[in-house]
């Protein structure tokens, strides 16, 4: 959200998450996406709907709504759009949609690049290190199953050897 930015969350459940945008401009990028789950935002009369993983911008001031990436539904009243990359809509009464340059940017979107491109990658230094660990644990454990799996072939053959050790024993008179 840029310094004029005014959000507020009308709901924070993780199945139905709804924002509300009164000024200001502000990018929602949606890193996951779970499939039963809601992300909407409200400003003025319109609602919109994020329906997939990407990066979207919503201008208060200038009344447009922007997907960088993912896809997003729009109700304004009762006009209903879809939008998908590369599309904007201006949220008026008659809900007009447009394509825009995508390489065009203000300083607000470089920044939000920016700090997007640290977050991620530290998302996803994370997930790998989550995943060496539960590899790393997985290893352990097959070695713990072989090493008590050799424990118990040790312990059959001792087993074995004094059964034998037993047979062979001279019997009483």
């Amino acid at each position: 959200m840029n310094t004029n930015g005014c959000l507020q969350m009308l709901d924070s459940s993780l199945t139905d998450i709804l924002l509300r945008i009164d000024q200001g401009s502000v990018f929602v990028e949606v890193l996951e996406k779970h499939k039963n789950s809601r992300i909407r935002i409200q400003t003025g009369t319109a609602e919109i709907e994020l329906k997939k993983v990407g990066l979207y911008r919503l201008d208060s001031q200038s009344n447009r709504f922007y997907v960088f990436d993912g896809k997003a539904e729009i109700l304004n009243n009762l006009e209903k759009a879809t939008l998908k990359k590369g599309r904007s809509a201006v949220l008026s009464s008659d809900l007009k949609t447009y394509k825009f340059n995508m390489d065009q940017s203000d300083s607000f979107h470089e920044w939000v690049q920016r700090r997007s491109f640290v977050v991620y990658s530290r998302i996803k230094f994370a997930r790998r290190r989550e995943f060496m660990a539960q590899q790393m644990s997985g290893r352990r454990l097959l070695m713990e199953m072989d090493s008590f799996a050799r424990q118990q072939m040790q312990l059959q053959q001792q087993q074995q050897w004094i059964e034998s050790l037993q047979q062979r024993a001279p019997q009483g008179p």
